[in-house]
């Protein structure tokens, strides 16, 4: 099993000491990464505070790559596109009803890819006033992913 744990507001230089006491605290288990994401809008849901931890935002659309490898299963049963949807409000499909291979490929999240991959977003409440698609991005890639590839690549923390 690989364990991941992410947190946030414990980025930047400001909180170098707060991070490390923090992290001391997992010494010795069996964790496999930390991930430290900054605050988002949570689909519009949250209002954007400048100054306090949000990511900078880029110019361009960036097509949201969850839809591609992730979906989230929720207490109930209910499986909905994105994590964001706290309140289920887009859900695509129940576990207790059908399995998670039928609903990965339902009609229904294949058209939510589709309609993110061709810039549609508005056309989907949950991702219309959403920042993750505006991700600050170098040559093109997001800046995110390239801090995850070397994670990948190195088992740098």
């Amino acid at each position: 099993m690989f364990q991941v744990i992410e947190f946030t507001d414990l980025t930047g230089e400001g909180k170098k000491k707060e991070r490390e006491r923090f992290l001391k605290g997992f010494e010795g288990l069996p964790v496999d990464k930390f991930s430290m994401i900054p605050p988002h809008t949570f689909g519009g849901k949250v209002e954007r505070e400048e100054g306090k931890g949000f990511r900078r935002l880029g110019s361009k659309y960036v097509p949201c790559t969850f839809l591609w490898y992730s979906m989230s299963v929720r207490w109930d049963g209910m499986v909905v596109p994105c994590c964001v949807d706290l309140a289920g409000n887009m859900a695509v499909g129940d576990v207790r009803k059908e399995s998670l291979l039928d609903i990965w490929n339902s009609p229904v999240l294949m058209d939510i890819r589709f309609k993110i991959a061709a810039g549609r977003y508005k056309e989907i409440p949950l991702c219309s006033g959403c920042d993750i698609l505006w991700k600050e991005q170098v040559l093109g890639i997001p800046v995110k992913s390239i801090k995850e590839l070397k994670y990948f690549l190195t088992g740098a923390r």
